[in-house]
């Protein structure tokens, strides 16, 4: 509901620290679709993924209040 006004939310950080193995799952219960970082996660969907090297993903993110999200895979 706040997104949908135009207020921020906070929900994710804005950077997010991974190791190559873990992975990441991300649920939407709300009955909008938003993006976080490089994943566009449907209204009602989960979406998942396993880090399988090393490297940085950028995007943006609806869920904190600066917009963006970095997500960095380590060995």
């Amino acid at each position: 509901m706040k997104i949908a006004v135009g207020q921020a939310v906070d929900l994710m950080p804005t950077t997010l620290d991974a190791k190559v193995g873990e992975s990441i799952r991300i649920v939407n219960q709300d009955d909008e679709d938003f993006m976080v970082g490089p994943f566009f996660v449907k209204a009602k969907a989960t979406v998942a993924m396993r880090f399988t090297r090393e490297g940085t993903l950028v995007g943006t993110c609806d869920m904190n209040a600066e917009g963006e999200i970095v997500i960095n895979v380590t060995a």
